[in-house]
């Protein structure tokens, strides 16, 4: 990962959308994980 970057779950208990930046920067992983991001900020 990119340095300062932090990888977390968040569980949602509701439909949800989130807004990602344009363009969208995607990494893919030898294991088939993806991430598409980076997210803005959940507040709980």
């Amino acid at each position: 990962m990119p340095e300062g970057w932090c990888l977390r779950t968040e569980k949602l208990f509701a439909r949800t959308t989130i807004h990602l930046p344009h363009p969208t920067e995607a990494w893919f992983f030898e294991n088939g994980v993806s991430f598409q991001g980076p997210v803005e900020v959940f507040f709980t």
